[in-house]
């Protein structure tokens, strides 16, 4: 498919700084992507410029990725004024995430609430060459990095759980490297383990869903919240049965625990 066929993925915030969609699961946020390869941060240029009959370059800010196989929040800037502020407040953990993340317990049985705490660095990435895996390290290790989240199960049947993941730290793969150092691989997530690759619609999918963010507007004295379920794509793609789309009828506000 062609940058000017590909559909444009759902909006889910647009002012003069600000462009935010759910992003589904297969396509890569930005660039560096494979050799041809249609990215959202492309598709966001595409829609700027038709929709503000822009002529030259359009501006865009990428100032968070997610992963190819996760779906979900992902906020772009519009100026670069909004990028440089917003990038600030992610250095300084003030903007608050929350994933969902279903994974398989076939080998082990997670708490139901509980914090991971590792030491990690991300393979590839110093080279420009896209993260090819985490490797978990000794504390004070060279090149480890601090990795923290909570988490919170917000369902189970046998083998198999959801839960509600809030990370402290932003380290690549560190919710899909996390729940795997665990025995809890994500399902479809087979680089860390899970039973095999699941594809959806769009491409690969695993078990990791940007649900929400929430930060300060870098214009306006005012908060922002962005929230999206999964579609009924991501279960039937994870095969998990209807438990899960159960699970995920029944959400409610995450900030309500923050």
């Amino acid at each position: 498919m062609s940058l000017m066929t590909q559909p444009i993925p759902p909006i889910l915030l647009q002012d003069n700084h600000l462009l935010a969609f759910h992003k589904p699961a297969g396509l890569a946020t930005s660039p560096p992507a494979n050799a041809g390869e249609i990215t959202l941060a492309n598709l966001a240029q595409k829609y700027l410029k038709a929709t503000y009959q822009k002529p030259g370059n359009v501006y865009l800010g990428v100032v968070h990725r997610l992963d190819r196989p996760t779906s979900g929040v992902v906020l772009f800037t519009r100026t670069s004024k909004a990028a440089a502020r917003l990038s600030g407040q992610f250095h300084e953990k003030e903007i608050a995430k929350v994933y969902l993340a279903c994974f398989e317990e076939r080998k082990n049985r997670l708490p139901d609430q509980g914090e991971m705490l590792d030491w990690m660095r991300s393979e590839g990435a110093a080279q420009g060459q896209g993260v090819r895996h985490a490797e978990r390290l000794r504390q004070g290790g060279p090149g480890a990095k601090e990795a923290r989240l909570d988490y919170t199960l917000v369902a189970r049947v046998p083998g198999l759980a959801l839960a509600l993941v809030r990370p402290k730290t932003g380290r690549t793969h560190q919710i899909r490297a996390q729940f795997a150092w665990r025995g809890c691989p994500l399902l479809g997530d087979d680089r860390y383990g899970a039973a095999g690759p699941l594809q959806g619609p769009t491409g690969a999918v695993i078990g990791l869903h940007a649900w929400g963010m929430r930060f300060q507007h870098p214009t306006l004295i005012e908060p922002v919240s962005l929230l999206v379920k999964p579609d009924a794509s991501w279960p039937e793609a994870l095969g998990t049965g209807p438990w899960l789309a159960e699970a995920l009828e029944q959400l409610d506000n995450p900030w309500q625990e923050a």
